[in-house]
């Protein structure tokens, strides 16, 4: 999620935006863009820690039993989030979950808990303080993007991500007939090679949620490479996980859009 769009969410947590304004703009995205932003904003109601009787009451209007109902499951409730994702309530269900954010947001900020991140607690209806917020952000955003230390890392998570976009394009391929005699067994040593390891790893859970087999080799290293770099960038820069996370991914996009002219995976 962008630091534009969450700003806004916040914003409609403190009372500042209506939430009319923000599913109209959400309205005007391509049905995949919603699942996408929906998903994101699950994300984000995790750091506000809702209660169960919050997910129960979100979840109220969707019946468990319709097949375009997923219910997601989080760690810190017991009750299973329902939400619609069928093409004509996708905006019904980006405005319950804005509502479940604002609910527990404001349990949060009523409690003082401190585990909320700290510009989350500032006086969003103050335009300077986010216009002061945001111009630091795209300032920090140029100077890792141009650092020399993690451009590699960065060109190299864009580059695995446009091989595994390109992949999961590309139509499956038909299942070669079974030898009628197995293959002679070779006479030499064979020493396991890492992509090899690699694909034994992949293979321990073949199968994708649609039916596709699964690759994890890209994916394995291109999240060795994130991982590495969010230690690396949050040690240096004193950033917050999430903070870390959305620096990542928003490179990584430039690196795809000014490298290979494509736009994001994720």
């Amino acid at each position: 999620m962008s630091l534009e769009e969450e700003v806004m969410i916040v914003e409609f947590a403190q009372g500042i935006r209506s939430e009319g304004e923000i599913v109209r703009g959400f309205s005007q995205l391509m049905d995949d863009e919603k699942r996408k932003r929906v998903f994101k904003l699950l994300s984000l109601i995790d750091q506000v820690y809702p209660t169960d009787a919050e997910v129960e009451q979100a979840s109220a209007h969707v019946s468990p039993n319709d097949e375009r109902v997923l219910i997601v499951k989080r760690s810190l409730v017991k009750k299973g989030l329902r939400i619609h994702t069928g093409e004509d309530s996708l905006d019904n269900s980006y405005a319950i979950l804005l509502n479940l954010f604002k609910t527990a947001y404001q349990r949060q900020v009523a409690l003082g808990t401190e585990t909320l991140k700290k510009w989350w607690h500032q006086d969003l209806s103050k335009r300077e303080v986010v216009e002061a917020m945001l111009a630091n952000y795209r300032s920090l955003v140029e100077e890792i993007y141009q650092h020399p230390s993690f451009r590699n890392e960065f060109a190299s998570i864009a580059k695995l991500r446009l091989q595994d976009k390109l992949r999961d394009a590309r139509p499956p391929k038909s299942t070669p007939a079974e030898p009628s005699t197995p293959p002679e067994k070779p006479q030499h040593y064979h020493f396991v090679t890492y992509d090899e390891m690699l694909s034994a790893l992949a293979n321990a859970n073949p199968v994708r949620m649609d039916g596709k087999k699964e690759d994890f080799k890209n994916g394995y290293a291109a999240s060795m490479l994130f991982q590495s770099l969010a230690r690396a960038l949050s040690k240096q820069y004193h950033l917050e996980q999430t903070e870390t996370t959305r620096l990542i991914n928003e490179i990584v996009d430039r690196h795809l859009k000014e490298t290979y002219n494509s736009e994001p995976y994720w």
